[in-house]
């Protein structure tokens, strides 16, 4: 009877290393399928400019084989120093010139910029499941046109201190999110304003006009 209590015990124990191995494992592989790495890329990632300057960034995705669902980002730019004229959220409908985020402006639920403090909120998601629609790849988010308004070094990338959250397709149930791994800022250094030739004007020569006095006319006088 003691021989068998002890085997019992022994193969619970079995049993229960077993179960928190699978257990485990489990998690692990949740947990590499939740938080799958991409990187953000704003481009061009390096440039010099002049005070006055225009110069346009875009912001990109490399969800490497993941397909994007949606994303929740706040991008952060030095307002100092750059002033944000235009944004552009890039969709299908604006956007022809490679992979894009949504399919059309009707999935952009915030788009909005706070110049005093140099952030741009953007949140979007796709409507559609097909996963034939979904973006995967490098894949184009947003396009910022800025004018250099000061001197000095100013960065354009992902504000460190939000959340920033872009989803992915899980085919097993609800998105997963995908981490970003890596963030590959633009760096912009401003120097002086640009200069401006002035255009030189050139007037018409307006010569005097010469006077023609009229020839007196003689009368002939015959001789009686």
């Amino acid at each position: 009877m003691k021989k068998i209590n002890i085997l019992v015990i022994v193969v619970l124990i079995a049993a229960l290393m077993g179960a928190s191995f699978l257990v485990k494992s489990s998690q692990e592989t949740r947990r590499g399928a939740s938080f799958a790495s991409v990187e953000a890329l704003f481009l061009p990632g390096a440039k010099s400019i002049k005070v006055g300057e225009r110069v346009t960034t875009t912001m990109m995705i490399d969800s490497k084989t993941h397909f994007l669902t949606g994303a929740d980002l706040k991008i952060k730019y030095d307002s100092s120093k750059l002033e944000l004229e235009k944004a552009t959220v890039l969709t299908n409908s604006t956007f022809s010139g490679g992979i894009t985020w949504l399919q059309g402006v009707e999935e952009i639920l915030i788009a909005e910029n706070d110049s005093k403090q140099g952030t741009y909120s953007l949140v979007g998601t796709s409507i559609g499941k097909d996963v034939k629609n979904l973006p995967s790849g490098v894949v184009s988010v947003i396009r910022l046109d800025f004018v250099a308004k000061a001197m000095g070094d100013a960065v354009v990338g992902l504000d460190n201190s939000y959340t920033n959250i872009v989803a992915g397709y899980n085919a097993g149930g609800s998105d997963q999110e995908l981490k970003i791994e890596k963030i590959s800022e633009a760096k912009y250094q401003i120097v002086g304003e640009i200069t401006r030739t002035p255009t030189k004007i050139v007037r018409p020569s307006i010569l005097p006009t010469r006077t023609v006095s009229p020839r007196p006319t003689y009368r002939t006088i015959k001789p009686m």
